[in-house]
């Protein structure tokens, strides 16, 4: 197996992904890392290369993100600081 691209950004190992779609259709996927930070990542067939994300999560966690969810348009992370997020995906902000 050859690698084609690599998803770049985080300053820690990322420890959770899960893949979902945009509201406009894209493919993503979203990133939880040692970093604290949640990242999102739209990819497509045929990429190639570094891929930077095109949204980061603010505020980001206390610790590491241990756990990513999505469920429609809403993101939750869980975060070994025991503490859960709720994201809106399509407006890109905590919602609680």
């Amino acid at each position: 197996m050859t690698a084609l691209g690599k998803l770049t950004g985080h300053i820690g190992s990322v420890m959770c992904l899960t893949v979902g779609q945009s509201v406009l259709g894209r493919d993503q996927v979203v990133t939880g890392s040692k970093d604290h930070y949640v990242k999102v990542f739209d990819v497509a067939e045929g990429m190639l290369g570094n891929v930077g994300p095109s949204h980061n999560f603010e505020p980001p966690h206390y610790d590491g993100i241990e756990c990513l969810a999505i469920q429609g348009d809403v993101l939750f992370s869980a975060s070994r600081d025991n503490g859960i997020k709720k994201w809106d995906l399509e407006q890109q902000e905590l919602t609680q």
